[in-house]
């Protein structure tokens, strides 16, 4: 059987996508969405590294047993259900295409790190706007007055907030734990 002329095409939704552009504050020095910072390594933390290298010769667990474990002892929950992943953006692809998807919208408050659109969008998910007020703090009436009209499957939260650093009130994100939605806190 010949596949020539039978190569699918990507879903429309992915031409919305925007290309990820890092908003860069002035006078900070460093680019924090890169997780830069101008301050300079501890000598203390070079030597770690450098004595840590000579042992890293096979693949690490891929189920981070060691590292749940010790999160679960932490925290009192268990290890199951603990997730690891390979930064903010591998859980955030995770779990878009896991509680995303066609039909299963997603609430977005920008401006905000702009992997859970992306990521949302390529999960197929619908993405809803619930916009940050003009000092960046989160609009509670706004996110569940979205999260309401559409059925919202999951709300991002990001604190401290990528690109300007403000942080959600305890109360706020508690009140929002009341949505019929999964709420991410990152």
């Amino acid at each position: 059987m010949s596949l020539r002329g039978r190569i699918p095409t990507p879903r429309p939704e992915l031409a919305l996508l925007e290309p990820y552009r890092p908003c860069q504050i002035e006078g900070i020095g460093a680019r924090l969405h890169a997780n830069e910072s101008r301050w300079a390594v501890p000598s203390s933390v070079k030597r770690a590294v450098r004595r840590a290298a000579g042992k890293v010769a096979l693949y690490p667990d891929s189920s981070s047993a060691p590292l749940r474990t010790a999160v679960s002892s932490r925290l009192g929950v268990s290890a199951e259900c603990i997730v690891t992943g390979a930064g903010a953006d591998a859980l955030v692809d995770m779990l878009a295409r896991a509680f995303g998807g066609p039909g299963r919208p997603v609430v977005d408050c920008p401006p905000t790190f702009g992997m859970y659109r992306f990521y949302s969008v390529l999960a197929g998910s619908p993405v809803v706007d619930a916009p940050r007020r003009d000092d960046f703090s989160i609009d509670p009436c706004g996110v569940v007055a979205a999260a309401t009209a559409c059925g919202a499957a999951m709300v991002f939260l990001c604190s401290p907030n990528n690109p300007d650093g403000s942080v959600i009130r305890r109360e706020v994100v508690e009140d929002l734990l009341a949505l019929p939605a999964l709420i991410v806190l990152d």
